[in-house]
């Protein structure tokens, strides 16, 4: 609905209110011959009052958006990198494991031709992690590194070293190959190469040069407030796509949402409705963004939270395996998340 429409929607009815013309000229009588110039005056003024009745009733039907949503970034360094990759590779990806961040639980993607042809049918990536041996403060809980040496067969995994340190090579069939190896003291590194023949070769070379890296950082903005409802929290990323920047955090346990803010307006289609004030969507079916990377999956909904930001709360299809619900709790659910949500700036993800 436009200006117009709703302005002559006022018009119409200050034209309603008006009383009837024979009243009017009956009354003025003598008078109206008498003075032209108040007539012209009188008219003037019901101009006056026109515009201004048209102009307090527009403010009422639309009402200002609320303040920008803020909130704290935190910044993380990043302690390894490889020096060679292969040819044209550029970084795309920054993430943290949330309960692990710091030194540990840090991964870094490299993809071939930008986020469309790495995760297209041809998927070209390497990625390089960084964990923690243990599970646990200390040297408590599971042992990572002597848990993946036991599992599988001797035929998945293949024993080999990567600069004099035991390391293990995985292969999975035809698209992907990864070594693992352990540094002193307790550090689990791991180089993944997915690509259409799984190459070896290729994380061979990639591993042998990760080394110790320094002023490499990436800027989170998205914080979920402790105790937010079916809210568990799992890792953040930053992502770079040919349009800029995203973040997105994935949850974890058995409520598994993914919550992302990106720059750029609504998209069409799902229910309209107001958030705390915000214009909001719901989608019961699919989410497909067209320059989201990952794809997420609806049920989900969308809020403009101001400065040209969208954040998006996205209930992933296998978090609701086994468990009825209706559109209107899930819609209730993830509006609850949503309330918990503090947004800082997105950051620029000019590396490469």
């Amino acid at each position: 609905m436009t200006i117009e429409h709703d302005l002559r929607e006022v018009l119409a009815v200050q034209a309603a209110r008006a009383p009837e013309p024979e009243r009017v000229l009956a009354g003025l009588g003598p008078a109206r011959r008498r003075d032209r110039r108040r007539r012209r005056l009188a008219a003037g003024i019901a101009v006056a009052v026109l515009v201004a009745g048209g102009a307090t009733a527009y403010k009422v039907t639309h009402p200002a958006e609320p303040a920008p949503l803020k909130g704290p970034t935190r910044t993380v360094t990043f302690d390894y990198g490889p020096s060679r990759l292969p040819s044209g590779y550029v970084e795309l990806s920054r993430g943290v494991d949330e309960s692990d961040a710091g030194a540990h639980g840090q991964t870094r993607t490299w993809g071939y031709g930008g986020w469309q042809e790495a995760n297209g049918a041809s998927t070209k990536k390497v990625t390089v992690s960084v964990y923690g041996r243990w599970t646990g403060p200390g040297h408590s809980g599971v042992d990572l590194w002597r848990q993946m040496a036991e599992n599988g067969s001797p035929a998945d995994n293949k024993q080999i070293t990567i600069n004099g340190h035991p390391a293990v090579e995985f292969k999975d069939v035809d698209h992907y190959c990864g070594i693992t190896w352990l540094e002193p003291p307790d550090r689990i590194l791991q180089v993944g190469v997915e690509s259409t023949a799984g190459d070896c070769a290729t994380a061979t070379v990639v591993a042998a040069s990760v080394t110790r890296v320094t002023g490499v950082t990436a800027t989170f903005p998205l914080r979920v407030a402790r105790g937010t409802p079916g809210w568990v929290g799992g890792s953040s990323k930053v992502l770079r796509d040919e349009q800029g920047c995203l973040t997105l955090m994935e949850g974890s346990g058995s409520a598994e949402v993914s919550i992302e803010l990106r720059n750029g307006g609504l998209e069409k289609g799902g229910t309209s409705f107001r958030l705390d004030g915000r214009r909001a969507r719901y989608y019961g079916a699919v989410l497909d963004w067209s320059r989201q990377p990952l794809y997420l999956n609806g049920p989900g909904i969308e809020v403009a939270v101001g400065n040209g930001r969208t954040l998006i709360v996205v209930a992933r299809p296998e978090a609701k395996a086994g468990t009825p619900q209706t559109p209107a709790t899930i819609r209730q659910g993830l509006i609850r998340i949503a309330r918990g949500v503090s947004a800082g700036p997105l950051p620029g993800c000019g590396w490469g």
